[in-house]
């Protein structure tokens, strides 16, 4: 194919392939096609359009659990923020009336209602884009991998694996870190506790020595 078409279907988008006038690298990169979209199924997974109904069921079950979450977490945040800038709004403003006449009650279309619909609305729109973008991110990556030579997809895969690496270095390291902060309070209260012990102790041998004293110095007079 000539390197015409080659920038034509570069220009629109179609990034899956490599063209190339030299008909070896043609051979070697058709001969390489299945190794290469391993590589890259390891790194990213697989395109929506070429995912299996497995693939797909896992990508809807696992993102929508995200959704959900995300979006109770932000609408509970936001609510709260809202309902604690309200109050310091009303504290400022040295209102006399109570702050259940501004929000009105429920179902009435009143301020609590506006506050619960308006921050649902936002959550829902936040996170919505934010999975939309990192599934859009992700496809792009793909095909954006696709369309590396062998040379340059095996640099990409060995810099994602250094990655993967101090990732997990770095949670290994947190992991211990926590580790050693956990027995590090364990051995502080275990020696709090013989502390104490201890030191009720040598108050009880304390006092029976100053009985015996005591006792001591009366015989003796």
């Amino acid at each position: 194919m000539s390197n015409d078409a080659a920038d034509q279907r570069r220009q629109f988008g179609d990034t899956t392939d490599e063209f190339t006038g030299d008909p070896r690298i043609r051979d070697l990169w058709e001969t390489s096609r299945h190794d290469r979209h391993g590589i890259i199924r390891s790194m990213h997974g697989d395109l929506w359009s070429e995912a299996t109904l497995l693939g797909r069921f896992k990508t809807v079950v696992g993102y929508g659990l995200l959704w959900l979450m995300a979006v109770l977490f932000l609408w509970a945040g936001l609510g709260m923020v809202s309902v604690v800038g309200l109050a310091v709004i009303v504290a400022l403003l040295d209102v006399q009336q109570p702050v259940e006449v501004y929000l009105g009650s429920a179902g009435t279309g009143g301020l609590a209602d506006l506050i619960v619909g308006g921050t649902l609305l936002l959550s829902v729109l936040c996170v919505s884009h934010a999975i939309w973008s990192k599934l859009a991110a992700r496809q792009n990556e793909i095909r954006r991998l696709r369309g590396l030579s062998n040379t340059e997809l095996l640099r990409a895969f060995d810099r994602w694996r250094d990655e993967r690496a101090r990732a997990a270095e770095m949670a290994r390291r947190e992991s211990e870190a926590w580790e050693r902060r956990r027995e590090a309070d364990y051995l502080a209260e275990r020696i709090g506790e013989e502390t104490r012990e201890a030191v009720y102790r040598a108050g009880v041998e304390l006092e029976k020595y100053h009985d015996f004293s005591e006792r001591i110095a009366g015989r003796r007079r």
